[in-house]
């Protein structure tokens, strides 16, 4: 498993989504310990986890149509 460090920009696509607070370096002891509250987080309240989910989601989503639209002017499609 490669470490934190050593991802490339998928691994920190999490940010970018909104989702940060669940990317989690487990070379680092401090990510570590955050990893368990963060689960007790998810199954306490799915329906909060789930919203923020599809947040992410949604921001991907409206990424992905901004892209397709510059990609079709670029290439006159």
């Amino acid at each position: 498993m490669p470490t934190l460090a050593e991802q490339t920009s998928k691994g920190f696509m999490w940010r970018a989504i909104g989702l940060g607070d669940w990317l989690f370096d487990v070379d680092n002891d401090t990510d570590i310990a955050k990893i368990l509250p963060a689960v007790l987080a998810l199954v306490k309240d799915p329906k909060a986890a789930k919203a923020k989910a599809l947040k992410g989601k949604k921001f991907v989503n409206q990424r992905q149509q901004e892209t397709t639209v510059v990609l079709k002017k670029t290439l006159s499609i």
